[in-house]
């Protein structure tokens, strides 16, 4: 199911080149996070992230993480979820689970086609986000 909702706000124009593009545009982020989110829950580290997520938290998490990606690459959404501290709080995200977690990721958009250069950036974007979600 593409995920196209964004906020109430205008719509950006991401330029020709833009990360947003070269990620896919709206179908290629949603099929990479649709794949990262099922190669997660599957993955021993990553699992016990997971348990207890109801088929609702499911498509809540996919639609959040999917508007995120989209504002971070330059795209038209505008994330309105919850902070990354508030989203991971309880869940005491290890240092080991963040690189996991960026390996599958990258992993995902691998396999969607996403180029060398554009992973590396979207990763690069995302890395940064360590502080607020490890030991939350």
């Amino acid at each position: 199911m593409l995920m196209t909702a964004c906020s109430g706000q205008a719509p950006l124009k991401p330029t020709s080149g833009s990360l947003y593009n070269q990620l896919g545009r709206m179908d290629g982020i949603d099929a990479t996070v649709e794949r990262f989110i099922f190669a997660s829950v599957r993955n021993e580290t990553l699992k016990p992230a997971f348990n207890g997520m109801s088929v609702f938290d499911y498509f809540r998490l996919k639609y959040n993480f999917v508007q995120q990606m989209c504002e971070i690459a330059g795209g038209p959404c505008r994330y309105t979820g919850r902070s990354m501290i508030d989203s991971h709080k309880g869940l005491h995200i290890t240092l080991e689970q963040f690189i996991e977690s960026g390996r599958l990721f990258d992993e995902a958009m691998k396999k969607n086609g996403v180029g060398n250069k554009a992973r590396q950036a979207m990763l690069q974007r995302l890395g940064p986000m360590q502080n607020e979600i490890v030991g939350q």
